[in-house]
Order: structure tokens, then sequence, then C-alpha cells
């Protein structure tokens, strides 16, 4: 995260595969999940305050998918290097993940 604040990803995840969790090592934070996806199925999980959310192309609302006792709204990227793990099981090497989000900086004298 090259911003001066901290910035709230985007996973956008290609199936097939099975996801287990997202993990900022940095902060400890953690999302776990039990979300099977379908070969050539996309989901997007929006991370960013106000817009938390779990969609799926095929199936629509998938948020049942992200497990309780998880930091679902917390989960943040740090200014710097952030050390980020993801687990997926059963994928068979078609399958795609990305995490994306924007560079933000914060100021009171709007100079940066």
């Amino acid at each position: 995260n090259n911003g001066a604040a901290s910035a709230y990803p985007m996973l956008d995840v290609l199936g097939p595969l099975v996801l287990r969790s997202l993990e900022n090592q940095e902060t400890g934070k953690l999302i776990r999940f039990n979300l099977d996806l379908q070969a050539g199925e996309r989901v997007l999980i929006d991370l960013r305050p106000g817009f938390l959310k779990a969609v799926s192309e095929w199936r629509g609302n998938v948020i049942y998918g992200v497990l309780p006792y998880s930091d679902f709204g917390d989960f943040a990227l740090l200014p710097g290097n952030n050390q980020i793990a993801f687990l997926g099981t059963g994928g068979d090497g078609n399958e795609e993940v990305s995490l994306r989000w924007r560079v933000t900086d914060w100021s009171f004298d709007d100079i940066r």
C-alpha cells in the first residue's frame, strides 16, 4: 500500500476453488471462508467500509461463505508493506486470485 492511509481491498477469485482464509499477517486480521466456487465461477469480496459484500456472478449474494468470528469488517492494508496469506483448496491450476485496492492519502491541510 503506497498510500499514507489504510486501504480496504477487494478480493477477486475465479474458481474452481474452495476459499478458506485471507490473512494480513502484519495486522493479524483474518477472514475465514467456507465457499466452494465451481469452475469458471467468479466471486468478488468487497472489504471496503460501507460496501461489505460477497457476490458470485452466478449465484448472487454468497455472504454465507464468510464464517463467523472473522475480521470481515476490519480487514485493511496498512501503509507500506503488508504480508498477505491466502488459503484455497481443491483448485485444478485454472483458478485465479487477485487482491485490488485504491491507494489513499489523508491530509488535513490537503497538501498530499
